[in-house]
């Protein structure tokens, strides 16, 4: 089994998203820009004030986290994420 060191904090993201900290996520992402993550959402979809979406960060050793969240919208912004994560081990 391998160990992956988080340098990517998904729950903190999902809080700056959260409190609707644009800054925050935008300086976040940068950060993991910046160190060779690299970010896909994909499979992402909205119907009335809910929302489902998948985010794949793959590090730069070719490893993966992957995340489904269900999210809550309300005025235009992510009121509410709740996901599951799986890691490569």
């Amino acid at each position: 089994m391998s160990t992956i060191e988080s340098t990517f904090d998904l729950h903190d993201l999902r809080e700056l998203v959260a409190a609707g900290d644009a800054g925050g996520v935008v300086a976040m992402i940068r950060d993991a820009v910046g160190r060779g993550i690299v970010t896909h959402v994909t499979d992402g979809f909205s119907a009335g004030d809910r929302g489902a979406l998948q985010l794949t960060c793959t590090y730069p050793t070719g490893e993966q986290v992957v995340e489904n969240a269900l999210v809550e919208i309300r005025d235009g912004r992510i009121v509410r994420w709740s996901g599951v994560q799986a890691w490569d081990d």
